[in-house]
């Protein structure tokens, strides 16, 4: 062989050799290129794993906020409509000791007015009774008086019909 050719072939040897390690060192460059972009991916998919989680949880922690909230809520107006309902019940009370009260007043004035007039008709019949008592004396003087007035005649007529006689 010729020495050209043999350089040639060895330059070929030499090219290809080269071309292989640069294929190589290409492949390696892209395995490691994949690799890189898988484990940029993978902590992508980690990171958008932690961010779902996240919201996830941020979501739940709201969720629970506005839960615990309108429970809050919804107790506060419990609270609200018994402290009403007890207000009202209070104000009921109130209301009906006072009506109880204004009744016993009422009865009480109502007993006291018929106190009163009892005791005016009482007194009514005192004076009828005094008043007949009155009247039946002041006739009774009366007759004894025309009693007197008679006895006083009889006797007066008595005593001068027995006078003319003693007299003569």
């Amino acid at each position: 062989m010729r020495p050209w050719r043999e350089k040639l072939l060895k330059q070929d040897v030499l090219e290809r050799d080269k071309a292989q390690k640069q294929e190589a060192l290409e492949r390696e460059r892209m395995l490691a290129e994949k690799a890189v972009l898988r484990e940029e991916k993978a902590a992508l998919r980690e990171e958008r794993m932690r961010a779902d989680m996240l919201a996830r949880e941020e979501l739940r922690v709201r969720s629970q906020a506005e839960t615990d909230e309108r429970n809050l809520a919804r107790e506060k107006l419990h609270a609200e409509i018994k402290a009403k309902n007890k207000q009202f019940k209070l104000q009921a009370n109130n209301e009906l000791q006072q009506q109880k009260q204004d009744a016993e007043m009422k009865v009480q004035l109502a007993q006291m007015e018929l106190m009163e007039m009892r005791e005016l008709e009482f007194q009514q019949e005192k004076m009828r009774e005094k008043y007949i008592t009155a009247t039946e004396m002041e006739a009774r003087l009366l007759l004894e008086r025309q009693l007197a007035e008679e006895k006083r005649k009889t006797l007066q007529l008595e005593y001068e019909a027995k006078l003319p006689a003693s007299v003569a």
